[in-house]
Protein backbone atom coordinates (compact mmCIF):
# COMPACT_ATOMS: atom_id res chain seq x y z
CA UNK A 1 0.00 0.00 0.00
CA UNK A 2 2.51 2.11 0.83
CA UNK A 3 4.41 1.39 -2.23
CA UNK A 4 1.26 2.24 -4.50
CA UNK A 5 1.12 5.75 -2.36
CA UNK A 6 4.47 6.28 -3.44
CA UNK A 7 4.12 5.78 -6.95
CA UNK A 8 1.02 7.58 -7.49
CA UNK A 9 3.10 10.70 -5.73
CA UNK A 10 5.66 10.47 -8.17
CA UNK A 11 3.19 10.06 -11.33
CA UNK A 12 1.31 13.45 -9.65
CA UNK A 13 4.85 15.22 -9.79
CA UNK A 14 5.78 13.89 -13.84
CA UNK A 15 2.86 15.00 -14.48
CA UNK A 16 3.23 18.43 -12.73
CA UNK A 17 6.38 19.21 -13.85
CA UNK A 18 4.96 20.55 -17.34
CA UNK A 19 3.06 23.36 -15.25
CA UNK A 20 6.33 23.88 -12.90
CA UNK A 21 8.25 24.67 -15.82
CA UNK A 22 5.41 27.24 -17.36
CA UNK A 23 5.32 28.65 -13.92
CA UNK A 24 9.11 29.37 -14.04
CA UNK A 25 9.02 32.19 -16.55
CA UNK A 26 9.79 35.25 -14.87
CA UNK A 27 6.75 37.15 -16.32
CA UNK A 28 4.79 34.94 -13.97
CA UNK A 29 4.88 37.69 -10.98
CA UNK A 30 2.68 37.79 -7.21
CA UNK A 31 -0.87 39.23 -9.01
CA UNK A 32 -0.24 35.61 -11.38
CA UNK A 33 0.45 33.98 -7.92
CA UNK A 34 -2.54 35.48 -6.51
CA UNK A 35 -4.85 34.40 -8.87
CA UNK A 36 -3.49 30.62 -8.68
CA UNK A 37 -3.95 31.01 -4.73
CA UNK A 38 -7.71 32.13 -5.72
CA UNK A 39 -8.71 29.24 -8.20
CA UNK A 40 -7.16 26.36 -6.14
CA UNK A 41 -8.10 27.50 -2.42
CA UNK A 42 -4.66 27.14 -1.25
CA UNK A 43 -2.39 29.97 0.56
CA UNK A 44 1.36 29.84 0.85
CA UNK A 45 4.34 32.81 1.04
CA UNK A 46 5.71 33.71 -2.12
CA UNK A 47 9.08 35.24 -0.73
CA UNK A 48 11.95 33.22 -2.87
CA UNK A 49 13.30 32.13 1.00
CA UNK A 50 9.92 30.59 1.81
CA UNK A 51 8.21 29.29 -1.37
CA UNK A 52 8.52 25.37 -1.52
CA UNK A 53 8.00 23.31 -4.55
CA UNK A 54 5.90 21.12 -2.01
CA UNK A 55 3.55 24.36 -1.85
CA UNK A 56 2.56 23.85 -5.27
CA UNK A 57 1.81 20.17 -4.57
CA UNK A 58 0.15 20.47 -1.82
CA UNK A 59 -2.56 22.96 -4.28
CA UNK A 60 -3.17 20.09 -5.96
CA UNK A 61 -2.68 22.11 -9.34
CA UNK A 62 -3.79 19.05 -11.60
CA UNK A 63 -7.64 20.06 -10.36
CA UNK A 64 -7.30 23.12 -12.38
CA UNK A 65 -3.89 22.78 -14.63
CA UNK A 66 -5.72 23.82 -18.08
CA UNK A 67 -6.24 27.51 -15.38
CA UNK A 68 -3.00 27.85 -14.39
CA UNK A 69 -1.34 27.24 -17.85
CA UNK A 70 -3.78 29.98 -19.41
CA UNK A 71 -2.81 32.12 -16.64
CA UNK A 72 1.28 31.28 -17.17
CA UNK A 73 0.54 32.00 -20.97
CA UNK A 74 -1.18 35.28 -20.59
CA UNK A 75 1.39 36.42 -18.46
CA UNK A 76 4.04 36.40 -21.24
CA UNK A 77 1.47 38.23 -22.99
CA UNK A 78 1.03 40.83 -20.36
CA UNK A 79 4.84 41.22 -20.04
CA UNK A 80 4.80 42.30 -23.66
CA UNK A 81 2.30 44.84 -23.11
CA UNK A 82 4.24 45.83 -20.00
CA UNK A 83 7.46 46.16 -22.04
CA UNK A 84 5.41 47.65 -25.11
CA UNK A 85 4.77 50.38 -22.53
CA UNK A 86 7.53 51.47 -20.57
CA UNK A 87 9.11 52.00 -23.83
CA UNK A 88 7.00 54.56 -24.36
CA UNK A 89 6.96 55.99 -21.10
CA UNK A 90 11.00 55.82 -21.87
CA UNK A 91 10.65 57.91 -24.62
CA UNK A 92 8.76 60.45 -23.68
CA UNK A 93 10.37 61.04 -19.76
CA UNK A 94 13.31 62.89 -21.29
CA UNK A 95 12.01 64.46 -24.56
CA UNK A 96 12.21 68.31 -24.18
CA UNK A 97 10.91 71.22 -26.42
CA UNK A 98 13.44 73.17 -28.56
CA UNK A 99 13.66 77.05 -29.06
CA UNK A 100 14.29 79.60 -32.01
CA UNK A 101 15.78 83.16 -31.69
CA UNK A 102 13.01 85.78 -32.84
CA UNK A 103 14.17 89.05 -33.93
CA UNK A 104 17.09 89.21 -31.25
CA UNK A 105 14.35 88.80 -28.55
CA UNK A 106 15.83 85.57 -27.66
CA UNK A 107 14.34 81.90 -27.85
CA UNK A 108 10.80 82.73 -27.89
CA UNK A 109 9.32 80.87 -30.83
CA UNK A 110 8.80 77.16 -31.05
CA UNK A 111 11.27 75.30 -33.60
CA UNK A 112 9.81 74.62 -36.27
CA UNK A 113 11.24 71.36 -37.26
CA UNK A 114 11.44 69.97 -34.32
CA UNK A 115 7.79 70.67 -32.63
CA UNK A 116 6.81 69.07 -36.06
CA UNK A 117 8.53 66.10 -35.59
CA UNK A 118 7.38 66.00 -32.06
CA UNK A 119 4.13 66.30 -32.78
CA UNK A 120 4.03 63.01 -35.70
CA UNK A 121 5.63 61.41 -32.49
CA UNK A 122 2.55 62.04 -30.17
CA UNK A 123 0.76 60.62 -32.61
CA UNK A 124 2.41 57.56 -33.43
CA UNK A 125 2.59 56.83 -29.72
CA UNK A 126 -1.22 57.87 -29.21
CA UNK A 127 -1.60 55.05 -32.22
CA UNK A 128 0.50 52.46 -30.84
CA UNK A 129 -0.81 52.46 -26.96
CA UNK A 130 -4.32 52.44 -28.74
CA UNK A 131 -3.27 49.47 -30.02
CA UNK A 132 -2.57 48.13 -26.60
CA UNK A 133 -5.94 49.04 -25.14
CA UNK A 134 -7.19 46.83 -27.91
CA UNK A 135 -5.52 43.80 -26.21
CA UNK A 136 -7.29 41.72 -23.24
CA UNK A 137 -3.38 41.20 -22.08
CA UNK A 138 -3.87 44.76 -20.64
CA UNK A 139 -6.79 44.73 -18.20
CA UNK A 140 -3.96 44.36 -15.23
CA UNK A 141 -2.86 47.58 -16.00
CA UNK A 142 -5.46 49.31 -18.23
CA UNK A 143 -5.95 52.54 -15.92
CA UNK A 144 -2.32 53.25 -16.10
CA UNK A 145 -2.28 52.96 -20.05
CA UNK A 146 -5.29 55.15 -20.36
CA UNK A 147 -4.10 57.87 -18.04
CA UNK A 148 -1.04 57.85 -20.05
CA UNK A 149 -2.73 58.03 -23.35
CA UNK A 150 -4.75 60.80 -22.16
CA UNK A 151 -1.77 62.70 -21.21
CA UNK A 152 -0.60 62.59 -24.27
CA UNK A 153 -3.52 63.47 -26.53
CA UNK A 154 -4.03 66.14 -24.15
CA UNK A 155 -0.28 67.23 -24.93
CA UNK A 156 -0.94 66.77 -28.42
CA UNK A 157 -3.70 69.08 -28.58
CA UNK A 158 -1.72 71.67 -26.45
CA UNK A 159 1.37 71.94 -28.62
CA UNK A 160 -1.28 72.19 -31.22
CA UNK A 161 -3.39 74.63 -30.36
CA UNK A 162 0.36 76.50 -29.06
CA UNK A 163 1.46 76.54 -32.91
CA UNK A 164 -1.54 77.97 -33.84
CA UNK A 165 -1.18 80.54 -30.81
CA UNK A 166 2.42 81.32 -32.29
CA UNK A 167 1.45 81.89 -35.58
CA UNK A 168 -1.26 84.76 -34.60
CA UNK A 169 1.26 86.13 -32.74
CA UNK A 170 3.72 86.54 -35.21
CA UNK A 171 1.91 87.99 -37.67
CA UNK A 172 0.39 90.56 -35.36
CA UNK A 173 3.97 91.09 -33.95
CA UNK A 174 4.81 92.55 -37.02
CA UNK A 175 2.16 94.31 -37.86
CA UNK A 176 2.06 95.93 -34.31
CA UNK A 177 6.06 96.41 -34.75
CA UNK A 178 5.46 99.58 -37.09
CA UNK A 179 4.54 102.95 -35.77
CA UNK A 180 1.88 103.20 -38.45
CA UNK A 181 -0.43 101.00 -37.60
CA UNK A 182 -0.30 101.82 -33.76
CA UNK A 183 -0.95 105.06 -34.79
CA UNK A 184 -4.16 103.64 -36.49
CA UNK A 185 -5.29 100.87 -33.90
CA UNK A 186 -4.55 102.32 -30.38
CA UNK A 187 -6.76 100.59 -28.70
CA UNK A 188 -5.61 96.72 -30.04
CA UNK A 189 -1.70 97.83 -30.49
CA UNK A 190 -2.25 98.43 -26.07
CA UNK A 191 -4.00 94.99 -25.99
CA UNK A 192 -1.12 93.89 -28.10
CA UNK A 193 1.45 95.18 -26.11
CA UNK A 194 -0.58 93.18 -22.95
CA UNK A 195 -0.55 89.81 -25.33
CA UNK A 196 3.18 90.50 -26.23
CA UNK A 197 4.47 90.07 -22.14
CA UNK A 198 2.14 87.15 -21.69
CA UNK A 199 4.01 85.56 -24.52
CA UNK A 200 7.21 86.46 -23.52
CA UNK A 201 6.33 85.48 -20.14
CA UNK A 202 4.74 81.85 -21.09
CA UNK A 203 8.25 81.40 -23.58
CA UNK A 204 10.59 82.07 -20.85
CA UNK A 205 9.31 79.59 -18.75
CA UNK A 206 9.26 76.84 -21.47
CA UNK A 207 13.03 77.54 -21.71
CA UNK A 208 13.15 77.13 -17.79
CA UNK A 209 11.29 73.68 -17.65
CA UNK A 210 11.46 72.19 -21.64
CA UNK A 211 9.95 68.72 -20.64
CA UNK A 212 7.55 68.29 -23.17
CA UNK A 213 4.65 66.47 -20.76
CA UNK A 214 6.02 68.26 -17.56
CA UNK A 215 5.50 71.84 -19.02
CA UNK A 216 2.31 71.36 -21.45
CA UNK A 217 0.16 69.70 -18.95
CA UNK A 218 0.85 72.16 -16.29
CA UNK A 219 -2.00 74.13 -15.49
CA UNK A 220 -1.26 78.04 -16.16
CA UNK A 221 -0.16 76.90 -19.77
CA UNK A 222 -3.45 75.06 -20.12
CA UNK A 223 -5.34 78.29 -18.77
CA UNK A 224 -3.58 80.61 -20.45
CA UNK A 225 -3.51 79.79 -23.85
CA UNK A 226 -6.99 79.58 -24.57
CA UNK A 227 -7.08 83.27 -23.00
CA UNK A 228 -4.38 84.32 -25.61
CA UNK A 229 -6.07 82.92 -28.10
CA UNK A 230 -9.30 84.54 -27.21
CA UNK A 231 -7.21 88.01 -27.03
CA UNK A 232 -5.34 87.57 -30.23
CA UNK A 233 -8.56 86.38 -32.29
CA UNK A 234 -10.19 90.04 -31.17
CA UNK A 235 -6.97 91.57 -32.37
CA UNK A 236 -7.26 90.52 -35.38
CA UNK A 237 -11.04 90.77 -36.10
CA UNK A 238 -10.39 94.86 -35.07
CA UNK A 239 -7.30 94.31 -37.61
CA UNK A 240 -9.48 92.75 -40.68
CA UNK A 241 -12.20 95.72 -39.86
CA UNK A 242 -9.47 98.65 -40.57
CA UNK A 243 -8.65 96.93 -43.36
CA UNK A 244 -11.87 96.63 -44.50
CA UNK A 245 -12.21 100.41 -44.33
CA UNK A 246 -9.00 100.96 -46.06
CA UNK A 247 -10.31 98.93 -48.90
CA UNK A 248 -13.52 101.05 -48.63
CA UNK A 249 -11.71 104.01 -49.02
CA UNK A 250 -9.39 102.52 -52.06
CA UNK A 251 -11.58 99.24 -53.84
CA UNK A 252 -7.99 98.59 -55.68
CA UNK A 253 -6.90 97.71 -52.35
CA UNK A 254 -9.21 94.60 -52.90
CA UNK A 255 -6.66 93.37 -55.57
CA UNK A 256 -4.27 92.71 -52.62
CA UNK A 257 -3.76 90.33 -49.65
CA UNK A 258 -3.71 91.13 -46.31
CA UNK A 259 -0.26 90.88 -45.89
CA UNK A 260 0.49 93.21 -48.75
CA UNK A 261 -1.79 95.46 -47.46
CA UNK A 262 -0.76 95.88 -44.07
CA UNK A 263 2.90 95.65 -45.58
CA UNK A 264 1.51 98.91 -47.51
CA UNK A 265 -0.18 100.02 -44.39
CA UNK A 266 2.77 100.10 -41.76
CA UNK A 267 5.32 102.06 -44.55
CA UNK A 268 3.04 104.39 -45.01
CA UNK A 269 5.12 107.18 -43.85
CA UNK A 270 7.84 106.17 -46.48
CA UNK A 271 5.38 106.43 -50.04
CA UNK A 272 8.54 104.68 -52.35
CA UNK A 273 8.12 101.83 -50.00
CA UNK A 274 4.29 100.93 -51.73
CA UNK A 275 6.39 100.61 -55.80
CA UNK A 276 6.85 96.58 -55.17
CA UNK A 277 3.12 96.34 -54.89
CA UNK A 278 2.11 98.93 -57.84
CA UNK A 279 1.77 96.42 -60.28
CA UNK A 280 -0.88 94.00 -58.54
CA UNK A 281 -2.58 97.23 -57.57
CA UNK A 282 -2.76 98.89 -61.03
CA UNK A 283 -2.76 96.72 -63.77
CA UNK A 284 -0.71 98.70 -66.52
CA UNK A 285 1.88 100.50 -64.03
CA UNK A 286 5.08 98.69 -63.37
CA UNK A 287 6.37 101.51 -61.12
CA UNK A 288 6.27 105.59 -60.90
CA UNK A 289 9.05 108.19 -60.66
CA UNK A 290 8.97 110.05 -57.22
CA UNK A 291 10.31 113.41 -56.61
CA UNK A 292 11.63 114.92 -53.23
CA UNK A 293 10.56 118.50 -52.38
CA UNK A 294 11.40 120.58 -50.02
CA UNK A 295 8.64 123.36 -48.98
CA UNK A 296 10.13 126.84 -48.42
CA UNK A 297 8.31 127.52 -45.78
CA UNK A 298 9.75 127.70 -42.11
CA UNK A 299 9.00 124.37 -40.20
CA UNK A 300 7.17 122.33 -43.27
CA UNK A 301 8.32 118.86 -43.82
CA UNK A 302 9.52 117.75 -47.20
CA UNK A 303 7.59 115.02 -48.91
CA UNK A 304 7.61 113.34 -52.00
CA UNK A 305 5.59 113.45 -55.23
CA UNK A 306 4.99 111.50 -58.27
CA UNK A 307 5.99 113.29 -61.70
CA UNK A 308 6.31 110.01 -63.74
CA UNK A 309 3.74 107.04 -64.81
CA UNK A 310 6.42 103.67 -66.16
CA UNK A 311 4.64 100.76 -67.88
CA UNK A 312 6.03 97.15 -67.88
CA UNK A 313 7.52 97.61 -71.11
CA UNK A 314 9.24 100.88 -70.09
CA UNK A 315 6.89 103.25 -71.81
CA UNK A 316 6.20 106.48 -69.85
CA UNK A 317 4.35 109.46 -69.45
CA UNK A 318 5.04 112.71 -67.43
CA UNK A 319 2.01 113.46 -64.84
CA UNK A 320 -0.11 116.13 -66.07
CA UNK A 321 0.12 117.44 -62.47
CA UNK A 322 2.50 115.67 -60.31
CA UNK A 323 0.49 114.09 -57.06
CA UNK A 324 1.81 114.75 -53.58
CA UNK A 325 2.27 112.14 -51.60
CA UNK A 326 1.04 113.33 -48.07
CA UNK A 327 -1.58 112.25 -45.44
CA UNK A 328 -2.75 108.58 -45.95
CA UNK A 329 -1.89 106.16 -48.24
CA UNK A 330 -5.51 105.47 -49.84
CA UNK A 331 -5.46 109.52 -50.18
CA UNK A 332 -2.57 110.08 -52.10
CA UNK A 333 -3.28 106.63 -54.21
CA UNK A 334 -6.79 107.87 -54.82
CA UNK A 335 -5.01 111.31 -56.09
CA UNK A 336 -2.96 109.65 -58.35
CA UNK A 337 -5.45 107.54 -59.81
CA UNK A 338 -7.65 110.84 -61.14
CA UNK A 339 -3.94 112.32 -61.54
CA UNK A 340 -3.59 109.12 -64.19
CA UNK A 341 -6.64 109.52 -66.21
CA UNK A 342 -6.23 113.33 -66.20
CA UNK A 343 -3.35 112.73 -67.97
CA UNK A 344 -3.78 109.62 -70.33
CA UNK A 345 -6.90 111.72 -71.24
CA UNK A 346 -4.69 114.39 -72.55
CA UNK A 347 -2.50 112.46 -73.75
CA UNK A 348 -5.03 110.69 -76.14
CA UNK A 349 -6.84 114.51 -76.65
CA UNK A 350 -3.20 115.74 -77.72
CA UNK A 351 -2.64 112.77 -80.00
CA UNK A 352 -6.24 112.65 -81.58
CA UNK A 353 -6.24 116.53 -82.52
CA UNK A 354 -2.97 115.88 -83.97
CA UNK A 355 -4.34 112.78 -86.16
CA UNK A 356 -7.14 114.99 -86.91
CA UNK A 357 -4.89 117.45 -89.32
CA UNK A 358 -3.62 114.38 -91.25
CA UNK A 359 -6.74 112.50 -92.47
CA UNK A 360 -6.04 111.05 -95.98
CA UNK A 361 -2.01 112.11 -95.61
CA UNK A 362 -0.35 108.93 -93.59
CA UNK A 363 3.44 109.80 -95.13
CA UNK A 364 3.44 111.81 -91.25
CA UNK A 365 1.79 108.97 -89.20
CA UNK A 366 5.06 106.65 -88.61
CA UNK A 367 6.93 109.79 -86.83
CA UNK A 368 3.44 110.64 -84.63
CA UNK A 369 3.25 106.81 -83.50
CA UNK A 370 6.50 107.37 -81.97
CA UNK A 371 5.94 110.11 -79.86
CA UNK A 372 3.34 108.20 -78.20
CA UNK A 373 3.03 105.52 -76.19
CA UNK A 374 1.99 101.91 -77.67
CA UNK A 375 -1.68 102.25 -76.70
CA UNK A 376 -2.71 105.73 -77.04
CA UNK A 377 -0.74 104.81 -80.82
CA UNK A 378 -3.03 102.17 -81.39
CA UNK A 379 -5.95 104.27 -80.26
CA UNK A 380 -4.89 106.83 -83.28
CA UNK A 381 -4.83 103.90 -85.52
CA UNK A 382 -8.57 103.02 -84.56
CA UNK A 383 -9.59 106.82 -85.18
CA UNK A 384 -7.67 107.20 -88.62
CA UNK A 385 -9.53 103.62 -89.72
CA UNK A 386 -12.47 104.60 -88.65
CA UNK A 387 -12.78 107.93 -90.20
CA UNK A 388 -11.66 106.02 -93.22
CA UNK A 389 -14.34 103.30 -93.26
CA UNK A 390 -16.76 106.08 -92.01
CA UNK A 391 -15.46 108.06 -95.85
CA UNK A 392 -15.79 104.91 -97.60
CA UNK A 393 -19.39 104.11 -96.20
CA UNK A 394 -20.36 107.71 -97.10
CA UNK A 395 -19.57 107.49 -101.11
CA UNK A 396 -21.21 104.15 -101.12
CA UNK A 397 -24.29 105.76 -99.73
CA UNK A 398 -24.17 108.75 -102.34
CA UNK A 399 -23.59 106.75 -105.15
CA UNK A 400 -26.63 104.95 -103.76
CA UNK A 401 -28.74 107.39 -103.82
CA UNK A 402 -27.64 108.94 -107.32
CA UNK A 403 -25.86 111.80 -105.23
CA UNK A 404 -21.91 112.33 -105.93
CA UNK A 405 -19.57 111.64 -102.95
CA UNK A 406 -17.78 114.67 -101.04
CA UNK A 407 -14.78 115.25 -102.32
CA UNK A 408 -12.87 113.88 -99.37
CA UNK A 409 -14.81 110.59 -99.69
CA UNK A 410 -13.46 110.45 -103.19
CA UNK A 411 -9.62 111.01 -102.23
CA UNK A 412 -10.80 108.24 -99.71
CA UNK A 413 -11.87 105.51 -101.54
CA UNK A 414 -9.14 106.36 -104.56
Amino acid sequence: MHTWSSRKSLNDFMELQPVIQELKNPAVVERHWQEIMRITGHKWRTDPDLFKLQNLVDANLLRVVDEVIDIASSSVREAEVETKFRAQEALWKDQELKFSEFKHRGPIILKGDDTSTKREALDESSLAINSMLSSRYCAFMRDTIQGFLHKLVRVSEIIAQWVEVQSTWQYLEAVFAGGDIMKQLPQEAKRFAMIDKAWQKIMNKANEMPNVLEFCYENELLQNLPNLKEQLDECQRKLSLYLEQKRNLFPRFYFVSDTVLLEILSQASDPQSIQPHLASIFDGLASVRFERIKPKEAGAQPYFQIVEMISGEGESLMMREPTPCVGNVEDWLNRLCAGMTATVREVVKASVTELSTLLGNTNYLGSIIERYPAQVSLLMLQFFWTADVTECITKVSCVHVGRNPPPHAQSATR
